[in-house]
């Protein structure tokens, strides 16, 4: 190899024994710059190190003729260097439908998910150690930690990528060799070699977070201080020896005050609860995260809202329960603290029946927990401030069981020009079922001519009260008139209306909470739940 970044990769790799005789690495090779680097430098490496090779491309659906010129371009280039080629293709646009994410999220977890299968596949074929190489680089490094920070990450987001990362499944590593390398040295060697690649044009779009960090934000920042990216990955340095810190010693502290026992439903972390109150409270969120891990094998969908709402179980005393993600509950009992994780998937969803005067047959199933709520509705509020920025926004409340909703999402807009109104009407009764019958019981107070109208719903089931209010409010000539529902329920669907923004998808079962009421009862729950008779 010649001197210069290849020699500096090189000795790394060596040094840090990322790769070893024998083992099987899976590139994720999308055609771009870095990746294609890669490629190179693993192709090279292969002279000095024996190891088995393989290129996979994973095709997003997201950038039609350009994507697939990707793909044939990757293909292309891994038979020039004769590495076995795979190819994956997939709809990111349906999957972030589908699970209320961003395209950039719902693109990174189809891309992973394709990639550790694939892995897991070459390894149990071959039976030997695999690891996933992704061209990560210092610029993405810094993106990175700056994406979490303004997010609100602990220590592990703002430590950002790892160069070597363990997952849970069966022991696969990724690696991110690239992560001491800037993004121009890499251009620069790339222009040496005369290494052909492609360019990613939705890179070029600020619309995404991320690219508009890395494309504005960074820039910026650099022209503060030159060597700001280093700092930020100093930082990051510090906050990752902090983790790792944190975590020996909650591995301890739950080795010595905590139980874990396992039976045929599931597995159980029990903690002591005085001993709990007598650490920080920093210290106790890094305890219940260890305890999660334990469960898990992975801390992935939980963050600090989930860690804070286990804390505040102390305070409430014996009986407190809480839904957490991934079929994961915590309880308090007596002076204990019960982390528990259940096999069956009916056990993910706890029953409630305590202190809400509910009749004899009626249970109520935790769906979505009050920290679930509240962290997909700043979600929601932060994509529409998004479409409405510099723009004033009217609100319509659809009474009674949207309230909630609506007053949680007005506050998190933070938009001085919001206004709202409010509309009630009747489609219920006392029943769980639509009656079909839409009668307005209280008609809005001011016209809607020329605003940019967002109608807030509880839920939507078949779908006729959306579709007869959404015509009777366009006869009103707004400016525009978009629908904002927290709950779908699409299996129910009669009438298709265009509903631009959801909270959650449900199954089609009668659900309480959060407004949302059975028979006028249950609206004040903090959490949604559906109700068993």
């Amino acid at each position: 190899m010649r001197k210069g970044i290849d020699t500096e990769l090189f000795l790394q790799v060596k040094k840090q024994q990322w790769i070893r005789e024998g083992e099987q690495i899976l590139l994720a090779l999308s055609g771009g710059a870095d990746s294609m680097y890669l490629l190179y430098f693993l192709k090279e490496l292969q002279n000095h190190l024996s190891f088995s090779l393989r290129a996979m491309h994973v095709q997003h659906g997201i950038r039609g003729d350009e994507a697939v010129e990707d793909a044939t371009f990757s293909r292309q280039q891994a038979e020039l260097y004769r590495v076995p080629f795979l190819e994956y293709t997939c709809s990111v646009p349906d999957y972030a439908e589908e699970n209320k994410l961003g395209i950039e999220e719902a693109a990174r977890t189809l891309r992973y998910k394709a990639l550790k299968e694939e892995a897991l596949r070459w390894q149990a074929e071959s039976g030997r150690k695999t690891k996933i190489a992704l061209a990560h680089h210092m610029d993405d490094q810094a993106e990175t930690i700056l994406f979490h920070l303004i997010r609100g990450a602990g220590f592990s987001g703002i430590s950002g990528m790892k160069a070597e990362e363990l997952l849970s499944e069966a022991g696969i590593t990724l690696l991110r060799p690239l992560l001491f390398l800037r993004k121009e040295e890499i251009l620069n060697r790339m222009e040496e070699l005369a290494i052909p690649y492609r360019e990613d044009s939705s890179n070029r779009d600020k619309s995404y977070a991320r690219n508009y960090l890395r494309l504005e934000i960074l820039p910026a920042l650099e022209k503060i201080n030159a060597g700001a990216v280093k700092h930020l990955l100093e930082a990051a340095e510090l906050f990752s020896e902090t983790e790792a810190y944190f975590q020996e010693k909650a591995t301890e502290w739950i080795e010595r005050y905590g139980e874990q026992k396992e039976s045929s439903t599931g597995k159980c972390i029990s903690l002591s609860i005085p001993q709990l109150k007598k650490e920080n409270a920093l210290f106790r969120r890094e305890i219940y995260k260890e305890a999660i891990f334990l469960l898990r094998g992975n801390t992935t969908e939980f963050g600090k809202l989930h860690y804070h709402g286990i804390d505040r179980l102390l305070k409430r005393g014996n009986g407190g329960r809480l839904s957490l993600p991934k079929g994961v509950k915590a309880e308090v009992e007596q002076k204990r603290l019960l982390l528990e994780k259940f096999y069956n998937p009916e056990y993910c969803r706890k029953i409630v029946n305590e202190g809400l005067n509910m009749e004899k047959e009626e249970k109520i199933r935790v769906l979505f927990s009050e920290e679930e709520i509240e962290k997909r509705v700043s979600e929601l509020a932060e994509e529409i401030g998004r479409d409405y920025a510099g723009k004033n926004l009217h609100l319509v409340c659809i009474l009674k069981g949207a309230a909630p909703f609506m007053c949680e999402l007005a506050k998190k807009l933070n938009n001085p020009g919001v206004s709202m109104d409010f509309m009630a009407v009747s489609s219920y009764g006392s029943q769980t079922q639509s009656s079909g019958v839409v009668k307005i019981v209280k008609d809005l107070d001011e016209p809607l001519e020329g605003k940019n109208v967002l109608l807030v719903e509880d839920i939507i089931d078949t779908g006729r009260t959306l579709h007869h209010l959404e015509h009777l409010l366009r006869e009103r000539r707004p400016a525009s008139l978009e629908i904002c529902t927290l709950l779908d329920k699409p299996e129910r669907r009669e009438v298709e209306v265009d509903v631009k923004y959801k909270g959650f998808c449900v199954p089609d079962v009668f659900v309480v909470g959060y407004g949302i009421d059975y028979a006028q009862k249950y609206r004040a729950l903090n959490y949604i739940g559906e109700v068993i008779l």
